[in-house]
């Protein structure tokens, strides 16, 4: 069993800044019996951490080889550590996730891997990982306990959300049934891959988790606990970024005239042969309004606000919000195998009488 640290994914999208790279392990049993890996910067890094150990001893062995490779390293509390800078205090350029062969009793979290968010790379978006459809494993029983904090204009709460996972369940079964206890539980939810550091070139199955389904509030933090059955069966992993494969929102919203923070999203996963609903909340109701697409994220000043898509070649559906003040689009993922990776950026865009535009967040697609 291994902890590891897996990249942020912002494809053709920067970071410009130094941030900040944390994780913790902590109130677990008390015992980690084998060695604990992690990624950073292209580094592979690995430490023994022999049992009994508590996690704060673990954290501890962890800091120190980190410190062993020359990246600096700041104490946040004494279960979570932060990497600030690389060798000879070079700037950190990748950001991580953490991930487990089969730790269990602990709680792993991804804590706000990149300080501060840089622009349009909104580094709050979150995922867990899903057993792949065709394994042959099936379920024992067990649970995952998911710690999730949200965030609202300054506001922040902790909800908890517990998958028990049914008996003889596997693969796509248990698929369904996580997703279905994630959106009963209030979280929109999207189908994602993303890659698995362990074996170059393999793609692990996961969850998006930006945000409420009603919107109001964004997912900031992370923490997964698996019991000792449920390890066995979840290939446990989180990720912050944009995912290889999927729908997930990303950039900052322009508020413009709206009365609360406007935001978009994708009902579907991507998948070639499906259906696309992009919706785009902007909470201006009744006035003209559109949706901006491309196959290029871009952040560009667009009068008062901040266009999360190429204008080069872009195109623009025009409609009028709804009631709500949410504008739609419906797409159809054609079967082609020809789309495969092909990477599709959409933004929502409304405009009040004065002409004062209200822009929502990014949503990123690619198809798988």
């Amino acid at each position: 069993m291994r902890l590891l640290l897996l990249p942020l994914l912002f494809a053709a999208i920067p970071l410009a800044a130094q941030g900040e790279r944390c994780f913790s392990i902590h109130n677990g049993p008390g015992y980690i019996d084998t060695d604990v890996s992690f990624y950073l910067e292209g580094d592979i890094i690995t430490v023994t951490v022999p049992a009994p150990a508590t996690s704060v001893q673990a954290v501890n062995a962890v800091e120190n080889a980190i410190r062993a490779r020359g990246y600096q390293v700041s104490r946040a509390d004494p279960n979570t550590i932060c990497v600030t800078a690389g060798p000879g205090g070079s700037l950190l350029r990748d950001g991580h996730g953490i991930t487990t062969d089969g730790l269990s009793g602990y709680w792993l979290d991804l804590d706000r891997g990149q300080r501060p968010p840089q622009p349009p790379s909104k580094d709050k978006k979150f995922g867990m990982c899903i057993p792949a459809p065709r394994t042959n494993v099936t379920s024992q029983g067990g649970c995952l306990q998911l710690q999730i904090e949200l965030v609202q204009l300054g506001l922040s709460m902790t909800r908890q959300v517990q998958v028990d996972l049914p008996y003889g369940m596997a693969g796509t079964q248990l698929q369904n049934y996580a997703r279905s206890v994630l959106q009963s539980a209030g979280f929109q939810v999207n189908g994602v891959k993303f890659s698995d550091l362990r074996q170059p070139g393999v793609l692990l199955d996961g969850f998006a988790l930006d945000r409420t389904v009603d919107g109001a509030w964004s997912v900031a933090h992370v923490e997964i606990q698996p019991d000792a059955q449920a390890a066995l069966v979840v290939p446990l992993a989180l990720f912050a970024g944009l995912p290889d494969y999927g729908a997930t929102e990303y950039g900052d919203a322009t508020v413009g005239s709206a009365s609360s923070e406007p935001f978009a999203r994708v009902q579907g996963d991507g998948l070639r042969g499906t259906s696309l609903l992009f919706e785009g909340f902007t909470w201006l109701p009744y006035v003209p309004a559109g949706v901006v697409f491309n196959f290029r994220p871009l952040a560009a000043p667009l009068l008062n606000g901040t266009l999360m898509v190429d204008p080069n070649g872009a195109g623009f559906r025009v409609a009028f919000s709804d009631h709500l003040g949410v504008v739609r689009s419906n797409w159809f993922v054609p079967p082609s195998t020809s789309l495969h990776g092909l990477e599709f950026d959409t933004q929502g865009i409304a405009a009040d009488p004065a002409m004062v535009l209200t822009m929502t967040t990014g949503v990123r697609v690619v198809v798988y």
